[in-house]
C-alpha cells in the first residue's frame, strides 16, 4: 500500500513505490530468505531471493536449525507522518499481527557488505486494534500495508526467516 494523493494508504507493491512506471506484477511469486543475527536490540539482516524453497529447506535441516515457527500469515502496517518524516530520516514504524501483535521501531541503518545493521526495538501488545489507535493518537497514519508468509528457523547464531512476497517487491 502507498499513499494515495489524500494521504490514505493503498494497496499496491514496493516495486511500484520505488518504480512508479512499472506496472504490478501480482502473478510472479517467489520466496526470500533472509537471515538475521539479533544482539540484544541491535538486528543484523541479509536477504536472499530464493527459487529453490525446497532446497533451502533441506539445507537448513542438515545444518541442524530449528524450525521455530511454521508457515505462518503476517500483516504488517508500516505507519508514518503525513509529511512523511520516519521514511526521510531513515526510520520504521512498523504494525505487525501474526501469532502476536508487535510493535517495531528500527532506525540507524548501516550498511555493510551486502547486510543491513540497525537498532531495533521491539515489543508485544495485547491488541493489534487498540495498538494501532495508539499510533494514530501520536499523530502517525498508516502508508504501507502488506501481507506475508513467514517461516522461521533458528540455530544457536542466528535466526532465518522464509517469508513469500511478490517478485516485483523484490525487484526495486
Amino acid at each position: 500500500i502507498a499513499r494515495s494523493g489524500a494521504g490514505a494508504p493503498r494497496r499496491g507493491n514496493l516495486n511500484q513505490q520505488a518504480n512508479p512506471g512499472l506496472p504490478p506484477r501480482p502473478w510472479q511469486r517467489t520466496t526470500a530468505f533472509k537471515i538475521i543475527a539479533v544482539n540484544h536490540s541491535k538486528e543484523t539482516e541479509v536477504k536472499f531471493c530464493v527459487l529453490n524453497l525446497s532446497q533451502v529447506e533441506a539445507d537448513l535441516r542438515r545444518l541442524k536449525a530449528n524450525l521455530v515457527a511454521p508457515r505462518t500469515l503476517e500483516v504488517n502496517l508500516r505507519f508514518d507522518t503525513p509529511a512523511g518524516d520516519l521514511q526521510r530520516a531513515g526510520r520504521v514504524l512498523r504494525l505487525r499481527k501474526d501469532d502476536a501483535v508487535r510493535l517495531t521501531y528500527k532506525d540507524n541503518n548501516r550498511h555493510i557488505q551486502g547486510a543491513v545493521t540497525r537498532r531495533e526495538i521491539e515489543f508485544v501488545a495485547d491488541n493489534f486494534d487498540s495498538a494501532r489507535q495508539f499510533i494514530e493518537a501520536l499523530g502517525y497514519e498508516v502508508v504501507f500495508i502488506y501481507e506475508k508468509y513467514r517461516t522461521t528457523y533458528r540455530t544457536r547464531q542466528v535466526s532465518g526467516d522464509l517469508t513469500g512476497l511478490d517478485v516485483a517487491m523484490l525487484c526495486c
